[in-house]
């Protein structure tokens, strides 16, 4: 079965003040069905699926947002010139239906996500050494006591300690499993880019800057490097952040890192790199994506040489970037930092019309 999809637009496209303003706007809704996925969840074992599942076409997506560009271009006089520039794109996608079937509670439901939605634990905050007294002195109860005393927090990953992350149980079962796990981040895939910049040329001189920038992106920190130590031989990179981390000396709820370990130590802090909203970050940034300077040498100067025109400019790319994560480019692929970074470069030149 073809994948079908159905769209629907309403724009408008004006031009003002003797077309020296341009404005163009869209909403647009966009349902697709009949998309095809791998069954790997919805199909049961008994029946014999054991090396690869089926694909089906399943799956159905709901797009809904809107996209707009406005211009300005004016001569204001003989001398000076400005162009303004600026657009957004907005979209909201969401599962109508998945590979996934209806789960045990609705907090584990695929079903109005949207498509890269990651799942995982909701931390509440650090345990601090009061609430682990209070769990050693619940421990110590014989059975009819547990059985009329409240248990202080639900049993976590391993043994955990005072600094440990504490995640919520969703299901109040007293213990922290896969029914624990809801959606917590919308994935790395924006809902919002937009870009805005200008050019002002006075007399043969011109200047020009383009920004851009994303919204409601966000990513699960996960890997080496950030679980510390986790490599071979309990090697791995640092970042410079490492002092940012809960101790006994700085109990700090609010700290990057809770309680870290090493050695033999090691194994009794799978408890804090679950997946978890400890570690989900904001990836939103603007950048300056491009400056540029240029300015066209005087026309007695060109004529002598035999140009119709000549201009010599330099340009800026990828100059700053503003954004409140700061471990690496928030715009690289990767969880854990582990790609190449995007670079700055700089460029002079000079361009000739003959």
């Amino acid at each position: 079965i073809w994948e079908e999809s159905r769209k629907q637009d309403l724009g408008i496209d004006l031009k003002l003040f003797n077309d020296a303003l341009s404005i163009v706007f869209d909403l647009f809704k966009e349902r697709r069905e009949n998309i095809l996925l791998k069954r790997e969840h919805s199909m049961p074992s008994f029946l014999g699926y054991n090396t690869s599942a089926p694909y089906g076409n399943i799956g159905i997506i709901e797009n809904k947002g809107f996209d707009g560009t406005i211009e300005y271009n004016k001569r204001i006089n003989k001398d000076w010139v400005i162009a303004l520039r600026g657009n957004v794109t907005f979209n909201k996608d969401k599962w109508i239906q998945g590979e996934l079937p209806e789960q045990k509670y609705e907090w584990m439901n695929q079903y109005g996500r949207n498509i890269n939605g990651a799942k995982g634990y909701v931390a509440e905050g650090l345990f601090t050494q009061a609430e682990i007294d209070d769990m050693a002195r619940w421990e110590s109860l014989s059975a009819a006591n547990k059985a009329i005393t409240p248990k202080p927090f639900a049993s976590q990953f391993g043994t955990v300690k005072a600094g440990d992350i504490k995640y919520k149980d969703l299901n109040n079962d007293g213990q922290i499993d896969a029914y624990d796990q809801t959606y917590i981040s919308r994935g790395d895939v924006p809902t919002t880019v937009y870009g805005f910049g200008f050019t002002v040329g006075w007399k043969d001189l011109s200047v020009g800057m383009m920004f851009q920038g994303v919204a409601g992106a966000e990513r699960v920190l996960n890997g080496s490097s950030i679980n510390p130590f986790n490599g071979g031989g309990g090697s791995g990179n640092l970042y410079s952040n490492i002092d940012d981390r809960w101790t006994e000396e700085n109990p700090d709820q609010n700290a990057f890192y809770p309680r870290l370990s090493y050695g033999s130590e090691t194994t009794s802090s799978i408890n804090n790199f679950q997946k978890s909203t400890w570690w989900v970050r904001n990836m939103n940034f603007l950048r300056l994506k491009t400056l540029q300077i240029s300015y066209n040498l005087p026309k007695p100067w060109v004529n002598k040489v035999h140009l119709k025109n000549a201009a010599v400019y330099v340009m800026g790319t990828n100059l700053f970037t503003l954004s409140r994560f700061k471990l690496w480019d928030p715009e690289l692929n990767t969880d854990n930092g582990a790609s190449y970074p995007n670079t700055t470069s700089y460029s002079v030149g000079i361009n000739f019309t003959f």
